[in-house]
C-alpha cells in the first residue's frame, strides 16, 4: 500500500473532549508489517486517562483503543506466520528494539524495552504517531479500519474465542494474567481481587484458571453473587478484613477508589507476600511504610505483558473457555460507551403508554408496600408478618372514600370502605393494617383493623398557623414517606415535618427543600438527596420533567415519557462519593448514623473523613490553624501534617509532574512551627515512656491510649521506640527547615540542645543557606566532631573567614578531654602551627576534670611537637592546677634541663653562675631571651616542688653547667657538702655558700646541724691550697660561730693562727652560750610561777 493512502478514526483533539471524526497517513507497509481490517476495539482505562491527559500531558490529536481484533488485509515481504484473512489481535505494545543487546529484549521483557512503542500515542523517527483502534470504515466494503502491525506484537486469536470477547484480553487480559503467573499464583496460594470490574473479573477468572484459592475483594457487597460466579471461592468487603488478616499470599489490584487505605489491603497478606498493583489512578499513592514493615510484605508493579505471555494467556484462555464480560456498541457511539465506562453505570430507559383507571392505588404485599415506603431501607418492621405471605391489601381512593380490598393467589375481594373530609391525594402504607393518606388540608393516620381514621398533622398547623383558625390553606401534592422508630416525614409545600404515627401530634422538627417537592426527595427536574438529621443536600440528580416518585429497595422515578430506576449506592461507596464531592461534614455524619462490625471500626472512619477535611480546608480555604488544630485533636501523625505542605512534605510529588511546586506561606508555617515546637515535647514524653519501661518495643504501664488513635497507634497500644525515633526526625528536620524560613535566628537554639534534625537534610540546606555556625552545631549534636572541626579548618583557610579560628579553639575547649583527647591533641596542632599562644588555650583554659593518663598523653603529644609546649602545660598543671603527682614533677623539670641543655650545647656564653641581671651581650651568638629566665624558673621549681625525684633530677644534669640548680637538688637529698663544694669549687662564690648554709642549717636535724662545719673544713682545704686567705675563715667564724660546734672547730683550725684573729669568734659564742642558759631560767622560772598558779586555783577538799 502506499504512504499516500489515509486511514480514519474518532479522535480526541483536546483533554477530556469529546471523540471527533479524523483521518491520518499511516507508515509506509515494511516488510514485517500486516494491515489489519479492525473489526472490534475494547474500551480500556488508559484511553480515558490518555484522552483527559490524566497520567501526563497527551498529544492531541490521538486516536486511542489497544485492544484490537481483525483480520490481515495485507502483509509485507518478510511475514510467515499470517495469511490473509486470518484473525489476529494487537494489544498495548505495537513494537520494541529487539537488539540483541538490549537488556530487556534479549531475556523476554518486550515490554519494558526502553524504546518501546505503545499503540498509540507513541512517536516514530519521523515524528509521527502511533494511533489506535477507534475508527470506521476506510478501505474495505465492511466498517473497518486498516491498522498497520509489525507481526512480533500481532498474534492470532484462537477459533473457539469470540472476537468481542477476545479483544480485552490483549489488554486487561494480560495485565492481570502476567502478574499472577510470574509471581506463584497456582495450587497452594490464596490469591485476592480488589475490584470486580474490567480488570478484576478477568483476575477472577485466572486465579481460578492457575488453581489457587481465590477470593474477592470489593467495597460493594452488591457484586458478590457476580464475584462468585466469575470463580472466587470467598468474597469479602472492607467490613470482614479482619477475620481475614494474613491469609492471602498474593493480592492483584485492579481498582482504586479516593484516598485508599492501604493499610487495611497489606494487613490481608501474609508473611512475605506481595501486592500486584496494576491499576494506574492519576493520583499518588500513599502508603504508611510501617504497614509493609510489619509482615515484611512488598508492593509490585506490572505493565502489561512480554509476547510470551501474551501467547499463554490466549492459550490458557481458549483451553478453559475464559472471556470477558462486554456490551457490543457501534464505533460511532464511541463517546457514549466512553461515558459509560467513565460512570461505571448503565441507564436503562423505557417507554411508557398512557394508563387509565382509578384517581390512586396503593398495595401492601408480602410485608413491603408498592408506594412511598422506606421501610425496607431503614429497617421496619410488621409485627406478626410472614415473609412467605401471599396476602395483599389494596387500597383504591374514589374521591373521599378509601376501598380497601384482600388479595390472594387466586381471589380478590372487597373488605371495607372508609371514609375521609376529602379526596386523598397521597397513600402510603406503614404496616400490614395502618396506612397514611395525604389530603389537601392535612394528613390522616387510617387503622382498617379499628376502621379509624386520626388526623396526623393539619396543613394549617406550624408555620401557616399565623394565617388564622379560619384561614383556607391548600397544599402541593402531599408527600409521605417512612422513617425508622415509628416517625413519619410529612411534606408541606417546601416544608417537610417529623411526626410520629401512635396519635396526634405536634411536628417534631421541619425541613426545608429548595422548592416544593413532588415526592419526598423530588424537586423538579431533579432529585434532591439529604440528610435526615441536618437537611443537607448530599446529592443532586438532574431528571428532566420528573413528576413521581415509588420509594423502596429501589427509587423508581417518572416523567411523562420515561422511567428511572436509581440504585442506592452501598454505604461505603456513598461515603465515598460524599468525599469525592468535598462534603466532609455530610460524609462524618453518615458515618455517625451507620452501624460498624466494632467502634473502633466507626471511628476510624471517622478519623478518616475528619483528617481528609483538614487537608480541605488547609489547602483550598487556606483554614490552616483549624486544619491543623484538627489533626491534633485525632492525634494524627505529624507525618500527616507536615504532607499537608507541598514543599516540606515527606512524600515528594512525582518527579514526572511539571507543576513547580509552590511555597507556602508564612501564615501557615507559622502555624506549623507552633505545631511541630509542641510535638517535639509529646514526642519526647512518649520516648522517655518507652525507654523507662526497659524495652524497645511497646509501652505495657503507660496511660490508656486517646480515642482517637494516630496511624502508628492502630496496630499495637503504643508504637515503638524506632518509630518514635523516626518521628522525632522528621519533626526536628521540618522544624529546622520552617525556622530557615520564617526566623533563621532560631536555628541555632534548636541545633544547640539535643534534637535528631536528619543530618543529610540539615547539613545541605544549612550549606545553602550560609549557616555555618549552626552546621558546626549541627555535627557537634550528632557527635560528629571531625567533621566540624574538618569544616572550621576549610573555613579558616577561607578568603571569607571571620572568627572560625577563634571558634574553632572554642570548639575543642568544650570537648570532654577524657573522651575525646586523641581529637583534641590532632586539632590542636593546626592551631599551635599557627598561633601557639592561642593554641596553648585549648589545654590550659580547658576546664573539664582529666585523669593522670590522659594528661599524660597530652604532655608526650605536646613534646612532640615541640618541647616548649609541653613545659608550658606541664607549668599549668603544677602551678595552676595545683597537680602534686611525682610523675608531671619530674617531667617538668626533665623538660627544663633538656631545653637547657640544648641552648648549652647549641650555644656559647652560657656558662657561670645565674646573676640576677646577667647582660645579654652580643646576640648573635646569645640564645633566646628565655635562657636566662629559663634557669630562674627551673631553680625556683626545684626550691618549691618537694615531690619530684631528686635522685632521677640529678642524674639528668649536664657535667659542666648549671651548678647551681645541682646545689639545690643535692641539698634535697642532704648531700650539702657535695653542694658547697659547687659553690666554694666550681662557681666560687663564697658568698652564696654562706647563704646556702644559713638556708640548710638546722641545729636539730642530723644532717644539716653540721653545715657550717662542712663549709668550715671546706675553707680551710682552700686556704691550704693556696686559693684563699685565713681572713675568709677567721670572717667567717665571727659571723657563724655560735652555729658551729667550737670543740670540733678548734679541732680543725691551724695551730698557727694567732689567739687574737679568734677573740671575735670567742666572744659571740660565749654569748651566745650564756644567752641560751639565761634563756633556759627564765623558761624554768615561768614553768614554776604557772605551776604554782594552777594549785592556788585548783579548789582544797575538807
Amino acid at each position: 500500500m502506499s504512504s499516500e493512502e489515509q486511514f480514519k478514526g474518532y479522535a480526541a483533539f483536546e483533554k477530556a473532549g469529546s471523540l471527533k471524526p479524523f483521518s491520518f497517513t499511516p507508515p509506509p507497509l515494511g516488510p514485517t508489517d500486516v494491515e489489519i481490517a479492525i473489526t472490534c476495539c475494547g474500551i480500556c482505562g488508559s484511553d480515558i486517562h490518555t484522552i483527559d491527559s490524566g497520567w501526563r500531558p497527551t498529544k492531541y490529536p490521538v486516536i486511542v483503543g489497544h485492544e484490537i481484533v481483525g483480520t490481515v488485509t495485507a502483509k509485507g515481504s518478510a511475514v510467515k506466520r499470517f495469511n490473509l484473512g486470518d484473525r489476529v489481535g494487537v494489544g498495548a505494545q505495537r513494537w520494541s528494539c529487539l537488539k540483541k543487546d538490549c537488556k530487556m529484549c534479549n531475556r523476554g521483557f518486550e515490554n519494558c524495552c526502553p524504546e518501546m512503542r505503545w499503540t498509540y500515542g507513541s512517536a516514530w523517527e519521523d515524528g509521527t504517531t502511533t494511533q489506535g483502534g477507534y475508527a470506521n470504515k476506510t478501505r474495505a466494503k465492511e466498517e473497518v479500519e486498516i491498522v498497520i502491525s509489525e507481526t512480533y506484537f500481532t498474534f492470532k486469536i484462537p477459533d473457539n474465542l469470540d472476537s468481542h470477547e477476545a479483544a480485552p484480553l490483549l489488554c486487561a487480559g494480560v495485565t492481570t494474567y502476567a502478574p499472577l503467573k510470574r509471581y506463584g499464583a497456582g495450587p497452594g496460594k490464596t490469591v485476592g481481587v480488589i475490584g470486580i470490574g474490567g480488570l478484576g473479573h478477568l483476575g477472577l477468572q485466572w486465579g481460578r484458571a492457575l488453581g489457587a484459592k481465590v477470593v474477592a475483594i470489593s467495597h460493594s457487597p452488591s457484586k458478590k453473587q457476580e464475584a462468585l460466579r466469575l470463580g472466587a471461592d470467598t468474597f469479602i468487603t472492607l467490613d470482614d478484613f479482619r477475620a481475614h488478616k494474613n491469609s492471602m499470599d498474593i493480592i492483584l489490584c485492579t481498582a482504586h477508589v479516593p484516598n485508599q487505605d492501604w493499610r487495611k489491603y497489606l494487613s490481608l497478606l501474609d508473611v512475605n507476600g506481595k501486592l500486584l498493583l496494576v491499576s494506574l489512578p492519576e493520583e499518588n499513592l500513599s502508603i504508611p511504610p510501617f504497614a509493609l514493615t510489619a509482615t515484611q510484605v512488598g508492593i509490585i508493579g506490572s505493565s502489561v505483558g512480554s509476547v510470551k505471555e501474551i501467547e499463554e494467556m490466549l492459550q490458557l484462555a481458549s483451553e478453559k473457555n475464559i472471556k470477558a464480560v462486554v456490551e457490543v456498541m457501534p464505533v460511532e457511539k464511541c463517546n457514549e460507551a466512553i461515558e459509560k465506562v467513565r460512570k461505571g453505570t448503565l441507564v436503562h430507559r423505557t417507554q411508557l403508554a398512557k394508563t387509565r383507571g382509578a384517581s390512586l392505588l396503593s398495595v401492601w404485599a408480602n410485608g413491603e408496600a408498592s408506594r412511598g415506603s422506606l421501610a425496607s431501607l431503614n429497617g421496619v418492621k410488621v409485627d406478626g408478618e410472614s415473609d412467605g405471605a401471599a396476602l395483599e391489601n389494596v387500597c383504591v381512593v374514589v374521591k373521599e372514600r378509601l376501598m380497601f380490598y384482600t388479595c390472594t393467589k387466586d381471589t380478590i375481594a372487597e373488605s371495607k370502605v372508609i371514609k375521609l373530609p376529602d379526596r386523598a391525594r397521597t397513600l402510603v402504607w406503614i404496616e400490614r393494617t395502618k396506612l397514611v393518606a395525604g389530603l389537601p388540608r392535612g394528613y390522616w393516620l387510617v387503622d382498617i383493623v379499628t376502621n379509624a381514621a386520626t388526623e396526623l398533622l393539619s396543613v394549617s398547623s406550624g408555620f401557616t398557623s399565623a394565617l388564622g383558625k379560619f384561614t383556607t390553606v391548600k397544599m402541593n401534592r402531599p408527600t409521605v414517606t417512612c422513617l425508622p422508630e415509628k416517625k413519619l416525614m410529612l411534606g408541606k409545600d417546601n416544608m417537610s415535618s417529623f411526626v410520629t404515627y401512635e396519635g396526634p401530634g405536634s411536628p417534631e422538627r421541619d425541613f426545608e427543600w429548595s422548592a416544593a417537592p413532588e415526592e419526598i426527595g423530588l424537586v423538579p427536574p431533579q432529585v434532591e438527596v439529604r440528610s435526615l438529621k441536618t437537611g443537607a443536600v448530599v446529592q443532586l440528580i438532574d431528571l428532566p420533567q420528573a413528576r413521581f416518585m415509588i420509594g423502596g429497595p429501589t427509587l423508581y422515578v417518572a416523567s411523562p415519557t420515561s422511567i428511572w430506576r436509581l440504585l442506592p449506592l452501598d454505604f461505603e461507596d456513598q461515603i465515598e462519593q460524599l468525599i469525592g464531592a468535598t462534603e466532609y461534614i455530610e460524609a462524618q455524619r453518615l458515618i455517625e448514623e451507620l452501624e460498624f462490625p466494632t467502634e473502633e471500626d466507626k471511628i476510624a472512619n471517622i478519623i478518616r473523613v475528619r483528617g481528609l477535611y483538614a487537608h480541605h480546608i488547609f489547602t483550598h480555604e487556606k483554614k490552616y490553624l483549624e486544619a491543623v488544630t484538627i489533626l491534633q485533636e485525632l492525634k494524627a501523625s505529624p507525618i500527616d501534617v507536615i504532607n499537608l505542605y507541598p514543599d516540606l512534605a515527606i512524600e515528594s510529588p512525582e518527579p514526572e509532574s511539571e507543576e513547580p511546586i509552590q511555597p507556602s506561606d508564612r501564615k501557615a508555617l507559622l502555624v506549623l512551627m507552633d505545631y511541630l515546637t509542641s510535638q517535639r515535647s509529646v514526642l519526647a514524653k512518649t520516648k522517655g515512656q518507652i525507654e523507662q519501661s526497659g524495652s524497645t518495643e511497646s509501652i505495657s504501664g503507660a496511660p490508656p491510649p486517646s480515642p482517637w488513635p494516630t496511624d502508628y497507634q492502630r496496630e499495637t497500644e503504643y508504637p515503638n521506640l524506632a518509630d518514635i525515633r523516626y518521628l522525632m526526625q522528621v519533626v526536628d528536620t521540618t522544624l529546622l527547615k520552617v525556622y530557615l524560613r520564617v526566623n533563621p535566628a532560631l536555628v541555632g537554639p534548636l541545633l544547640r540542645v539535643r534534637n535528631y534534625c536528619s543530618l543529610e537534610d540539615c547539613e545541605e540546606l544549612l550549606k545553602e543557606n550560609q549557616k555555618y555556625l549552626e552546621l558546626v552545631e549541627l555535627y557537634r549534636g550528632k557527635g560528629l566532631h571531625k567533621k566540624a572541626l574538618d569544616f572550621l579548618i576549610e573555613r579558616a583557610s577561607s578568603s571569607d573567614a571571620t572568627f572560625e579560628f577563634e571558634r574553632m579553639i572554642a570548639y575543642l575547649q568544650a570537648l570532654s578531654m577524657e573522651e575525646h583527647a586523641d581529637l583534641i591533641l590532632d586539632y590542636a596542632a593546626w592551631i599551635l602551627q599557627r598561633d601557639s599562644e592561642e593554641g596553648m588555650k585549648v589545654f590550659t583554659e580547658h576546664y573539664d576534670e582529666t585523669t593522670t593518663p590522659t594528661r599524660l598523653k597530652i604532655t608526650n603529644r605536646l613534646d612532640q611537637i615541640s618541647p616548649s609546649f609541653a613545659i608550658t602545660y606541664l607549668e599549668h598543671l603544677v602551678w595552676e592546677q595545683n597537680e602534686s603527682t611525682p610523675e608531671f614533677h619530674d617531667r617538668l623539670v626533665l623538660c627544663y634541663l633538656d631545653q637547657l641543655s640544648k641552648d648549652l650545647v647549641s650555644r656559647v656564653g652560657l656558662d657561670g653562675p645565674m646573676l640576677p641581671n646577667r647582660p645579654v651581650g652580643d646576640t648573635s651568638v646569645q640564645p633566646r631571651k628565655s635562657f636566662w629566665s629559663m634557669r630562674r624558673t627551673l631553680a625556683r621549681f626545684l626550691e618549691v616542688s618537694k615531690v619530684y625525684d631528686a635522685e632521677q633530677v640529678l642524674k639528668a644534669f649536664p657535667e659542666n653547667a648549671l651548678f647551681e640548680e645541682r646545689a639545690t637538688v643535692l641539698s634535697r637529698l642532704g648531700r650539702h657538702e657535695d653542694a658547697l663544694r659547687i659553690y666554694t669549687e666550681k662557681i666560687r662564690n663564697y658568698q652564696l655558700a654562706n647563704m646556702y648554709c644559713e638556708k640548710h642549717y638546722n641545729p636539730i636535724h642530723p644532717t644539716s646541724k653540721d653545715v657550717f662545719l662542712i663549709l668550715l673544713r671546706l675553707y680551710l682545704d682552700l686556704v691550704s691550697s693556696g686559693q684563699i686567705e685565713m681572713t675568709i675563715v677567721v670572717s667567717f667564724l665571727g659571723l657563724y660561730g655560735p652555729c658551729i660546734d667550737g670543740r670540733k672547730a678548734l679541732k680543725l683550725l691551724p695551730s698557727t693562727i694567732p689567739l687574737s684573729d679568734l677573740v671575735v669568734y670567742f666572744e659571740k659564742t660565749l654569748h651566745d652560750m650564756h644567752r641560751v642558759h639565761n634563756m633556759d631560767d627564765v623558761v624554768k622560772n615561768l614553768l614554776k610561777a604557772e605551776r604554782y598558779q594552777v594549785n592556788v586555783d585548783l579548789p582544797h577538799c575538807p
